[in-house]
């Protein structure tokens, strides 16, 4: 059985590095990245809604790891169709995304709660997520200088372009 679901999507990829601590095992650094990258999707899919003023389950949000350990969260409207939502967080551009997620982490909490990043669509992954470490990844990628953009030819949109529409 195949089913086709149209609908906006906006896809980020990070060309930093993920450091693994030197205290988590060998064999449990891929669920460590794994939950990292959960963790990474899931603030930009909150931060998001949030930016936009919207429900949480207004959008979804998927990851996966690229070559070199580089993350990549694709966030897309939960609406067949789609609502346009994505489209309009691009506007707003990447940096205030980014901004966004920083400020969702940044929480007094221990681990992860309900004003950062725990609900009801990704209980199952609340004792994988990775705030702290995430918090200060993004940290980190927001105070350095931007490098040369590779995927240019593709249109990509650099971290700090206030409008991405008019670079098209």
């Amino acid at each position: 059985l195949a089913h086709i679901y149209q609908t906006d999507v906006l896809q980020i990829r990070f060309q930093q590095f993920i450091p693994v601590p030197a205290n988590v095992p060998i064999n449990q650094r891929g669920k460590w990245l794994e939950g990292f990258n959960r963790t990474l999707a899931e603030a930009i899919r909150r931060a998001a809604a949030k930016m936009l003023d919207i429900e949480t389950r207004e959008l979804a949000s998927t990851m996966r790891a690229l070559p070199f350990g580089y993350p990549e969260v694709v966030l897309y409207d939960s609406v067949a169709g789609g609502a346009g939502y994505c489209q309009l967080v691009q506007r707003q551009g990447l940096r205030k995304l980014l901004d966004a997620a920083v400020r969702l982490l940044d929480c007094d909490c221990d681990g992860s709660c309900r004003l950062c990043l725990r609900d009801f669509d990704n209980e199952r992954f609340w004792d994988d997520f990775k705030r702290k470490p995430v918090l200060a990844w993004l940290k980190k990628l927001i105070g350095q200088p931007e490098t040369p953009n590779p995927f240019s030819r593709f249109h990509a949109v650099k971290l700090n372009v206030v409008d991405p529409s008019a670079t098209f």
